[in-house]
């Protein structure tokens, strides 16, 4: 069962759900907050764009210590 983080309105705390959830309400397990699991599709997209940030940053950060590596070597 594929499942979809949420964060509360109430709290922000991040809950994870079942896709199948979709169109129902949810209680939040730390403040009790009631709140609809909707657009789906949307939040899936939203993830997958925020994991692609992080790869893009980890790399970046690679070529990066890459790059000072090289220079310090040129250096010695």
């Amino acid at each position: 069962m594929e499942k979809i983080r949420i964060i509360c309105s109430s709290c922000q705390k991040t809950l994870s759900v079942p896709l199948e959830w979709e169109g129902k309400k949810v209680r939040c397990t730390q403040c009790l907050h009631v709140l609809e699991v909707s657009n789906i599709e949307i939040l899936k997209k939203l993830q997958e764009m925020n994991q692609n940030k992080l790869k893009i940053k980890e790399n970046k950060d690679k070529v990066e210590k890459k790059k000072k590596t090289k220079a310090m070597k040129k250096f010695l």
